[in-house]
């Protein structure tokens, strides 16, 4: 039965008999990439509860692969619709971004429009114990203010198919966090893309800094092997 507010992704694996669905409401019209990285989280749980844990990578790769034509479908849904006033005054800028100030695990970027500036501090702490960088994000526009926080990490994070997918999810939460606090989202959403480079500063500190513990115990222990006193 078909409900034209609603727009369904059918997720199926014939071989494992296993289906599902995912909606998207025309009409509550929820924040797409939002809705989209609940989705993701809710077919790895349907994934994992039917013994499919093996699958969960190849088969939430396969389906990332659908945001953008669903995307699209939605928006092509969403025109036949009367917008909202909320939707109707949403303006497009032209942002023109400048790094204000770049140190080791600091980085500020500067959005403007000519009409507005956006100022977003970005600040990162190494967690030992989480082997995780975690970035702390302080969004300005005049008097409006706005955090976010994002964890990266880098034993479970730093895998080239799925650095895209996690870097894609914090820039739709910092958008939301901006866009709630009545700051543009595409400044905060794009300038993410720059903090990235701290990101990584972050995990080549870290790695570095364990490689040298552990070279220094292997020299230490490997000195040992010459200690005439001890025989």
């Amino acid at each position: 039965m078909t409900d034209p507010d609603l727009i369904r992704l059918v997720v199926s694996i014939e071989e494992r008999e296993f289906e599902c669905k995912v909606s998207y409401c025309l009409r509550s019209r929820p924040n797409i990439d939002l809705w989209w990285i609940e989705k993701e989280a809710d077919l790895k749980e349907w994934l994992t509860q039917h013994g499919h844990e093996e699958l969960v990578m190849p088969v939430c790769s396969c389906v990332m692969r659908m945001h953008t034509p669903l995307r699209a479908k939605i928006a092509s849904e969403r025109a036949e619709q009367p917008l909202t006033p909320r939707e109707e005054v949403k303006a497009t800028f032209r942002w023109a971004y400048s790094v204000k100030r770049a140190e080791k695990g600091n980085l500020v970027v500067e959005a403007s429009n000519g009409a507005d500036t956006v100022t977003i501090d970005y600040q990162t702490v190494i967690d030992k114990q989480e082997r995780a960088v975690v970035v702390h994000a302080s969004m300005r526009m005049g008097e409006r203010h706005a955090v976010a926080k994002s964890v990266f990490s880098y034993k479970a994070d730093a895998k080239m198919h799925t650095v895209g997918i996690w870097t894609q999810a914090q820039k739709a939460i910092h958008a939301q966090q901006a866009e709630s606090n009545g700051i543009p989202s595409e400044p905060a959403s794009y300038a993410f893309d720059k903090a990235m480079n701290i990101v990584w500063q972050g995990v080549r500190d870290a790695l570095d800094e364990k490689h040298e513990k552990k070279s220094k115990a292997k020299t230490e222990k490997d000195s040992g092997l010459f200690d005439l006193e001890g025989i």
